[in-house]
């Protein structure tokens, strides 16, 4: 909703300065996730109980490093960009910043109330944040002083005082420094394998959008935005799988009497369902649903739908591959799969986006997927 009103009202340009902004903050959730969240989800239900409150309070010292570590990166992000030809103010990115740090601090802080089965709690936080968030931006939109600025910083605000509600509610107790130290050597030895690969995704599903930026201009950037958008669904529902299937997994690996296989099975066909149904509906309407939701401007790019129709139907099938991996611990694939997707991607990008345009980017944007398919169900199929 709120990325709709700054396609929809700011325009392509402000929308695509957007995507390639928000997407240095979705590296340092590249880092993030594998490091910190994955490892607290499915190591988490794992805990004997005399350790869990320890165990989860090395976790809020690693996200707060994290938090220090993450200022620094995107300030080197901030000049090595200029590179790409990307016009953004200090002021701009200093918003961006501020944003992407608060909400990548929020998301851990859910992922903890999840992981301790606070699911109700969640769903009030996520709600009162979305709907605050809302209320200001249609305010400055209603007054016509809606801004990419005014956005940025507002979002920052509400989500700095949600992740500070959040704390305000935990009691965790104090961790020994031994403890910390023991714990982040296991956690890394744990989350490396993951790290490389969600590191290497990140640039392979950015790499073509910013090689897209620099041959074919930063419009561009809002093109992919928008239609990305359309799937916006798909995406939510890949973040509910992403924070039922581990735990549930885990439970069915360890439970003797259970089959994994078979969970995994029939938990896919479900989903794949519901994802065929959803990118059917989309191409087939794809004129009407991007003229209503974005204008005129955005219409001649609707054909594109069909590449991003394919593109979440293998993503989901990628999904519950690597979280069956994780669950029979079968790391060492990832570390594989990166090196051949980001290879593919390093070599391919640039020739097809030269000669094919939005069709090449977008060829790069679904072979990745199918390469990924390929490297799991290869290696699983050894198991």
């Amino acid at each position: 909703m709120l990325t709709w009103l700054i396609a929809r009202h700011l325009g392509i340009e402000a929308y695509g300065l957007y995507v390639i902004l928000w997407s240095f903050v979705l590296l340092l959730g590249s880092i993030q996730t594998p490091f910190i969240i994955n490892p607290m989800l499915t190591l988490g239900s794992k805990a004997v109980n005399k350790d869990k409150e320890h165990f989860f309070s090395s976790y809020f010292y690693f996200q707060f490093a994290f938090s220090l570590f993450s200022v620094v990166a995107m300030y080197i992000i901030y000049f090595a960009a200029k590179l790409l030809n990307i016009e953004y103010s200090f002021i701009v990115f200093t918003g961006t910043v501020l944003y992407g740090i608060s909400y990548n601090y929020y998301e851990f802080c859910r992922r903890y109330l999840l992981t301790v089965s606070s699911g109700a709690k969640i769903l009030i936080s996520d709600t009162l944040t979305q709907v605050s968030l809302l209320l200001v931006v249609f305010i400055a939109w209603y007054n016509k002083i809606l801004s990419l600025e005014l956005f940025l910083y507002a979002s920052f605000f509400v989500y700095l005082v949600s992740t500070l509600l959040i704390l305000w509610e935990i009691k965790l107790p104090s961790v020994k420094r031994n403890f910390l130290v023991v714990r982040f050597k296991n956690n890394l030895k744990y989350s490396t394998p993951m790290m490389r690969l969600s590191v290497s995704q990140f640039f392979s599903g950015h790499y073509f959008i910013y090689i897209a930026v620099y041959l074919l201009g930063q419009n561009i950037a809002g093109v992919v935005g928008v239609l990305r958008n359309v799937f916006a669904p798909l995406v939510v529902g890949l973040m509910a799988l992403d924070n039922s299937m581990p735990q549930q997994s885990m439970r069915a690996h360890e439970d003797r009497g259970s089959n994994l296989s078979h969970y995994m099975r029939i938990s896919f066909l479900k989903w794949l369902l519901l994802f065929i149904a959803f990118s059917v509906a989309v191409v087939i309407f794809g004129d009407y649903i991007v003229v209503r939701l974005y204008g005129q401007e955005y219409m001649d790019y609707a054909g594109y739908l069909s590449w991003f129709a394919a593109t979440h139907i293998l993503m989901l099938g990628v999904r519950v591959l690597a979280i069956y991996a994780r669950t029979i611990n079968r790391m060492k694939v990832f570390t594989v799969q990166a090196l051949v997707t980001l290879l593919f991607t390093l070599i391919s990008t640039y020739p097809l986006i030269h000669f094919l345009g939005l069709n090449g980017a977008f060829a790069v944007m679904t072979g990745q997927q199918l390469l990924m398919i390929f490297v799991l169900l290869k290696n699983l199929n050894k198991q």
